[in-house]
């Protein structure tokens, strides 16, 4: 129908704003101007949810915990008398697994187990001493290990503002896609390398980078127009799956403030973004918003029409 970022606006009800499109392999920041996207303040970040579910598996292990899958499990129940029982959870080692789908099931604990304990902080983590007296939050693996989280659960989100600071050098590296390099990395050939400052997409050819969330959506707004800058600024728009934390909104929106206060400028910034339980599907939304427009339907291809001319009039 239209770009993505167009139809999370569409869900916001604006036809324009910054959207903070929050997704599984990074952050896209999109300008979209009446309806359209300004590719001259396309920004791209590597921080998604890949990256906080490898920060979660470098937090588990650091402290020695390997989250074995359910599949290499085995239940046994032992009697005890007529009436009592226990059940004992026994590890199995099976032949013929992949490594790509062994990795697979433990990415999901690891997912599973980061949106269940993550929280986001009103403010940075390490410069917060109360985070450090919250009670710990319990997490259960499949095997019956049961982890403590206590500020750590701060950590993931946080990357979204701190990543230089908090990125683990023993974080996996997301799933290979090729056979040979999984192979590599079982014989342990393969070398972690540190993060450059700025990668880039085989695809699109879009930078990577490595700074903080709102430093990249103040320098998304500032390489555009003037007479657009106050306009995207007073309309914030969050979506994707990896900005479901509640109060990311509030946060977004106070650091953007704080960076345009250190650049000496003088913009507003207000949050414009759907709760946080919606920002997943916000693109479907604006999708069905669109398709419920009265002018959307001068804009279909009739089967007749795509038999006749192909697929040139799309």
């Amino acid at each position: 129908i239209t770009k993505d970022a167009v139809l999370a606006c569409y869900a916001a009800g604006r036809s324009h704003g910054l959207v903070l499109d929050m997704g599984a392999s990074g952050t896209v920041i999109t300008p979209v101007v009446e309806g359209a996207v300004d590719s001259r303040g396309v920004r791209r970040s590597h921080i998604g949810g890949f990256s906080m579910d490898d920060h979660t598996m470098a937090m588990l292990q650091r402290r020695g915990v390997d989250p074995i899958p359910s599949y290499r499990l085995s239940k046994e129940g032992v009697m005890h008398g007529d009436e009592t029982h226990d059940i004992i959870v026994k590890q199995r080692f099976l032949t013929g697994v992949t490594y790509s789908y062994d990795l697979f099931r433990k990415m999901e604990i690891i997912r599973d187990l980061r949106r269940s304990t993550s929280r986001l902080a009103d403010t940075s983590s390490a410069d917060d001493p109360r985070l450090g007296n919250l009670p710990t939050l319990p997490y259960e693996l499949p095997d019956g290990t049961v982890v403590e989280i206590g500020p750590e659960r701060f950590e993931a989100a946080e990357l979204a503002f701190r990543p230089t600071t908090l990125l683990s050098p023993v974080a996996p590296l997301p799933a290979p896609t090729s056979e040979d390099h999984l192979q590599h990395q079982i014989a342990g050939t393969a070398q972690d390398e540190k993060p450059q400052n700025v990668s880039f997409s085989s695809t699109t050819r879009l930078p990577y980078s490595q700074a903080a969330v709102p430093d990249l959506a103040v320098e998304a707004v500032m390489a555009l127009d003037s007479d657009l800058q106050h306009t995207l600024f007073s309309s914030l728009v969050l979506t994707g799956g990896a900005s479901a934390f509640e109060e990311l909104g509030n946060r977004m929106r106070s650091e953007v403030a704080n960076t345009l206060l250190d650049q000496q400028l003088g913009y507003k910034v207000k949050n414009m973004s759907m709760p946080a339980a919606d920002r997943a599907n916000c693109n479907w939304l604006g999708g069905s918003i669109v398709a419920s427009l009265g002018a959307f339907h001068e804009a279909w291809v009739s089967k007749a029409e795509y038999s006749e001319f192909g697929p040139g009039i799309v």
